[in-house]
């Protein structure tokens, strides 16, 4: 579905957007849509909440080393906000180019009540944190294939204009799950098999002779390149 042998190596780092503002008592209305003309007009004090606009600037240092040729995310305030965090350099007044494209998006929960919305809730605090996400694919099968296509054709038209580069994709939690999913070779709805923390970026190596490596959250292996057998996992 995805192409995972481009003709030159290449490195994808997917990174899951900051949470968003929104003021308290309005999590249906915000996470149901009813919220997204409000945050894109700037209606509120700020697009991301203050803990996950820190958490966004710290991994800033980390992906300026990266030397990404661009940062490719959400048109929506909230994914495009994170991605500038993360491209802010100090050091440097040449930033990572940011550039968006309507087919990083969201799954489409319009369709829950607030009864369902507040059911599911307490699923997901009893320790099932995609029990959303499962039920948006069980109601709404045609908002979920859509959404993998038009993240599986960005994703191969990406790989072929960037083959051989480093770039990073900043996504919604779909695109985030759906791309590590894919990249092992399962199923699209097996997506709701993973949970990887907010604050931890996927990196995905790509080789046009071999599958590909994804890593979670840790860099330290491609970093020491530990030269023993298994040295990596001491």
């Amino acid at each position: 579905m995805i192409n995972l042998r481009p003709e030159k190596p290449t490195e994808v780092y997917l990174v899951l957007h900051e949470t968003a503002y929104r003021p308290p008592g309005l999590e249906y209305e915000y996470m149901t849509g009813q919220l997204r003309d409000d945050i894109r007009q700037r209606k509120y004090e700020r697009v991301l909440a203050p803990s996950g606009e820190a958490r966004a600037r710290r991994l800033g240092p980390l992906f300026s080393q990266l030397n990404l040729a661009f940062v490719l995310t959400d048109e929506f305030p909230v994914p495009l906000e994170t991605a500038r965090c993360l491209v802010t350099r100090t050091e440097s007044n040449n930033a990572t180019p940011v550039r968006t494209d309507a087919r990083v998006r969201e799954s489409n929960l319009s369709y829950l009540t607030r009864a369902r919305f507040e059911a599911l809730g307490k699923l997901e605090a009893a320790g099932d944190p995609n029990a959303a996400l499962r039920d948006w694919i069980d109601h709404s099968p045609d908002d979920f294939a859509s959404l993998v296509k038009g993240h599986a054709d960005l994703w191969n038209e990406v790989l072929s204009e960037a083959g051989g580069k480093n770039f990073a994709l900043v996504l919604h939690i779909e695109g985030f799950l759906l791309y590590p999913t894919l990249a092992m070779g399962a199923a699209p709805e097996r997506l709701t098999s993973l949970h990887i923390p907010r604050d931890h970026p996927v990196h995905i190596r790509l080789w046009p002779d071999r599958d590909p490596v994804i890593s979670f959250g840790d860099e330290n292996y491609w970093r020491a390149l530990v030269p023993t057998i298994f040295g990596q996992y001491d």
